[in-house]
């Protein structure tokens, strides 16, 4: 693959981007005409653009197209498969690993459980499965765009080290060494900003949900505040750390030493520690046995999570999206999370601002990979 020329002019530069963007947005090969309609120029000023991008490697020709008359048009395209990224989602528990193609698919995925929270091994344990997936699959090294990696907990704004993470009860943890560890270029992310990134790309994709308020609901609570389309991340990158307000005064504990803070009452692992089961044989007990123990603390949930939401829909004005595993066992339920947002507040119909999210499973990995995959795009 050669590296791009660079334009004469930003314009041009744009141009060529937009180019690119509109064929790699494209389901199937396009012709010339098709490119310069979509991107609204004419058709030879699509011709040198084309070329750079076709000696560049970056886009393909095609198969012939089907003709109206004269010599069958070329279609062009983006090869998915030129390109990889790769999300990693460290849990207290586990590390979950995807890996996606340039077009965003899952290509390989994997989980690892953790024993320590030690971060050179799991380092170590990352390198050796980033490895064994691309050995599997086939996929080159050279190919491979960059990690992102996911923790739960504050990460400072040069991602230089985790601030605080009470749910790996880490504090001014340094990822130097950490980062140093891969030879390829590494991304630090909260799990719930980059969960709240494959959101953005959804409204961005559907041109709808430009301001939401994200709550996140794994093991750890978390989320986004997003306005315009873009995430706000507050004066000291703390911004949508739900998971630590006060729900309750003086209520539950919570891993981060205070009481009834939100995350005591909506994390995952009310459900995990408390039953020793996963969130799949929970729910298939809930609903096969009805057994009143799991029935109770189902409910209780759904009542703080209706006080959650109905809280930040006050705080921000905007809709509300549910993320994270938890998520994945919502829609059952969400008449009833309804019915109890309603008495919260009457003036509001919540069935127009509340909204689960279509990818509940993989999110902060995905929003990580994703990291690498725009700053491609983008670069072109």
């Amino acid at each position: 693959m050669e590296k791009l020329t660079v334009p004469a002019t930003e314009r041009r530069r744009k141009t060529r981007n937009r180019i690119y963007r509109f064929i790699y947005s494209s389901a199937e090969p396009v012709t010339k005409p098709q490119i310069a309609e979509g991107v609204g120029i004419s058709q030879p000023a699509v011709q040198p653009n084309l070329a750079e991008l076709l000696e560049a490697g970056v886009v393909s020709e095609g198969e012939l197209q089907k003709s109206t008359g004269g010599r069958p048009p070329i279609g062009y395209y983006v090869d998915a498969k030129s390109k990889y990224s790769i999300g990693a989602a460290v849990s207290a528990n586990h590390i979950r690993i995807v890996i996606l193609d340039l077009k965003g698919k899952e290509t390989a995925s994997d989980i690892v459980r953790i024993s320590e929270l030690d971060l050179n091994r799991i380092a170590e344990m990352l390198q050796m499965r980033i490895y064994a997936l691309t050995e599997k699959y086939g996929i080159p090294q050279e190919r491979l765009l960059g990690l992102g990696v996911t923790f739960p907990g504050i990460i400072s704004e040069d991602e230089r080290y985790i601030v605080q993470s009470p749910t790996l009860n880490m504090q001014n943890v340094d990822l130097g060494g950490f980062k140093s560890r891969f030879e390829l270029p590494v991304f630090i992310e909260n799990d719930g900003s980059a969960a709240a990134q494959v959101e953005i790309t959804a409204a961005e994709n559907r041109t709808a949900l430009r301001n939401f308020t994200y709550l996140f609901l794994e093991n750890g609570v978390g989320g986004a505040v997003v306005v315009n389309g873009r995430e706000m991340r507050g004066e000291h990158n703390r911004c949508g750390e739900f998971g630590h307000m006060i729900l309750v005064p003086n209520g539950k504990p919570c891993s981060c030493g205070r009481n009834g803070c939100a995350e005591a009452y909506l994390s995952t692992k009310r459900i995990s520690t408390d039953f020793a089961v996963s969130l799949e044989e929970f729910f298939s007990i809930l609903e096969r046995e009805r057994r009143p123990a799991f029935a109770e603390v189902w409910e209780d949930i759904l009542y703080y999570l209706a006080l959650a939401i109905h809280n930040l829909h006050m705080a921000f004005d905007t809709e509300v999206v549910l993320g994270g595993m938890l998520t994945e066992f919502l829609p059952p339920y969400l008449d009833v999370l309804r019915e109890k947002l309603k008495r919260l507040d009457q003036s509001e119909d919540c069935e127009t601002y509340l909204h689960i999210t279509e990818c509940p499973h993989y999110a902060g990995m995905i929003g990580a990979a994703g990291h690498f995959i725009r700053q491609y795009i983008h670069s072109l």
